[in-house]
């Protein structure tokens, strides 16, 4: 739950009387604001490693459907990764300023991993990403991250979904929603090599010509 404060609240509906908020810098408070009790309800913030005035504040959020991964995108373009494990969001840099309008998240729905996963943008363009968290400071959240596709008249990705087809394991159905259209894809996905080391969506974009429905 994304507040106007710009403070996350991650609740457990299992038990809903824990919270834990995730808060940008707050500028009333001089910086970090420490773990507090009110009430019943225990409340842990934790900052985003810049003041919401260099970053913006929070523009969406994205949640996939196992509760194991968030992306979470502000108004100034910076996009940040949190995992359900972890108290720190992790910024993604290979992603940033991509203006991030819809996730497909993976259909295999890891919770270790993101796996591969597509993002939709507002100026038309489609990502595959493959987002792992890591305890290394240095090392990147994203393994990697590329544009594979653009939409016709560079519309935004209003929506994106993925699905794997039942009888056909490495074939992909993917449903892109723009402004007046939806763009459906079927086919083959590639995969070389180790997992999380190539692309997988891109042979299919590249291959394949969508049935569009206006």
């Amino acid at each position: 739950l994304a507040l106007s404060t710009g403070r996350i609240l991650r609740i457990d509906l299992d038990t809903p009387e824990d919270i834990d908020g995730s808060s940008p810098y707050d500028g009333d408070h001089g910086g970090l604001i420490d773990s507090r009790c009110h009430a019943d309800l225990h409340i842990l913030d934790i900052d985003l490693p810049k003041k919401s005035s260099e970053i913006g504040v929070i523009r969406r959020m994205f949640l996939d459907p196992s509760a194991s991964h968030l992306i979470i995108t502000t108004t100034l373009g910076e996009n940040y990764y949190l995992h359900t494990q972890s108290r720190q969001p992790k910024p993604l840099s290979r992603l940033k300023g991509v203006p991030i309008e819809s996730v497909a998240w993976n259909p295999s729905l890891p919770t270790a991993s993101t796996r591969e996963i597509l993002l939709g943008t507002t100026d038309g363009q489609i990502w595959e990403a493959y987002i792992e968290p890591s305890t290394e400071f240095y090392r990147r959240e994203e393994r990697y991250a590329q544009a594979i596709y653009k939409t016709p008249e560079a519309s935004p990705v209003t929506g994106i979904w993925a699905e794997i087809i039942p009888t056909k394991p490495e074939f992909r159905r993917v449903l892109i929603a723009t402004h007046g259209k939806l763009l459906c894809f079927s086919g083959r996905t590639g995969r070389y090599g180790r997992e999380g080391g190539s692309l997988v969506y891109a042979d299919l974009f590249q291959r394949e010509a969508p049935v569009t429905h206006e």
